[in-house]
């Protein structure tokens, strides 16, 4: 899925150094891009149909997907987005989601180059995501640490085992003897001094069930088009439902709130007026783009709880994050959200994952902050 014709011409230069160096290429391939000229799309589509010969079938389906990032996915349970040039990679693992992202496809307007409803049109609807073998790879911890997230309840049921022996019938457990504690079970002493290696396990185990999740895409909902608004407004009237003042940041290309969208800056200014933090990040590559805008709205809130930082790579995604909660959409949440009418290409996903969040605030970390209020650059 290419949001911009432009991508087109990329895309047949990655085919062209796949088949050079004679890689895999995919039996079926669906390119979908937004509706445009058809003349130029049909030109790129006998080439692509070249490249990859007589035994691989390609097409090239238009719709509606034109504010979106660029996504990738097959029937192999793994889906890639990248949201503009050199940004980061995002990689959604897992048979659930995949299946989710390729319901939203499927759901797209989607023509035809010559207009009717082909065999190949059937493609793309009849496409399904391979059930995995295995287990989604979920894992917790990061580097020597990591695991599969499914070995906790294994752990957990064997220490349960283990404890239950132990109190039953301790002498029939290896008694590990320390200086301290005899070889044989004393029922006046407790078990953790006279089995050191049973506390040693406990101690770890109770490490690894504080380790976070590394998948960010363990829980998730999907948002639909009519979840977006309402989301946002969620989000921006948490503060009221908090006694104890928070954070909100916006990862986003563009801030460029319209004046039939006047709601929203009211609830900015709420926001920061109850004690919150509102941060606003774009790219180093766009924020120069939206500077007018950024200006009137740092003159429309002053105060210092809106804090607006120029970051330093291609935001990786349109993003809100507050406390583990992040919420994705393929649109700007404050800019083309509210400029267009929003269409079956308009969605998101709500992602609680801790790493995920950290790893979006991370950015603001590195970031500069631009545009602050008059009292505080003066200081």
């Amino acid at each position: 899925m290419l949001p911009s014709p432009d991508q087109l011409t990329s895309f047949i230069d990655l085919l062209k150094r796949r088949i050079d160096s004679g890689r895999n290429l995919p039996s079926n391939l669906v390119i979908v891009i937004p509706l445009t000229d058809e003349k130029v799309a049909r030109g790129k589509l006998e080439t692509i149909q070249k490249l990859l010969g007589e035994k691989r079938f390609g097409t090239i389906v238009l719709s509606e997907w034109s504010a979106g990032p660029s996504v990738a996915f097959s029937d192999r349970a793994q889906v890639l987005i990248r949201y503009s040039s050199g940004a980061q990679l995002l990689d959604m693992r897992g048979e659930s989601i995949g299946n989710e992202w390729l319901g939203i496809v499927q759901s797209l307007k989607l023509v035809q180059l010559d207009g009717g409803q082909t065999e190949e049109m059937l493609l793309l609807r009849r496409l399904r995501v391979r059930k995995e073998p295995g287990r989604e790879s979920v894992r917790i911890g990061m580097g020597d640490e990591s695991r599969p997230l499914y070995t906790l309840p294994q752990q957990l049921q064997a220490f349960r085992d283990l404890l239950m022996i132990a109190i039953v019938d301790p002498e029939s457990v290896s008694v590990t003897p320390t200086r301290d504690s005899p070889v044989k079970f004393d029922s006046r002493l407790s078990i953790g001094s006279q089995m050191p290696d049973l506390v040693e396990k406990l101690n770890k185990l109770s490490h690894e069930l504080e380790l976070r999740p590394h998948a960010p895409w363990l829980y998730w909902s999907r948002l639909g088009t009519h979840d977006l608004l309402p989301t946002l407004t969620a989000v921006l009237t948490e503060p009221r439902r908090r006694t104890v003042n928070g954070e909100i940041h916006f990862v986003a290309s563009a801030v460029r709130i319209p004046p039939q969208s006047p709601a929203i800056l009211d609830l900015l200014e709420e926001a920061v007026g109850r004690g919150w933090t509102i941060h606003l990040g774009l790219g180093s590559d766009r924020i120069a783009e939206c500077e007018a805008e950024l200006r009137s709205l740092r003159s429309r809130i002053p105060s210092v709880g809106l804090r607006i930082w120029k970051l330093p790579h291609p935001v990786p995604a349109h993003a809100i994050v507050i406390d583990d909660s992040v919420f994705l959409s393929v649109r700007d949440w404050l800019s083309t959200m509210l400029e267009q009418t929003l269409d079956g290409a308009s969605v998101g996903f709500a992602i609680e994952g801790a790493h995920f969040a950290d790893t979006l605030r991370s950015s603001f970390k590195w970031g500069q902050e631009v545009m602050r209020p008059v009292a505080q650059a003066e200081v």
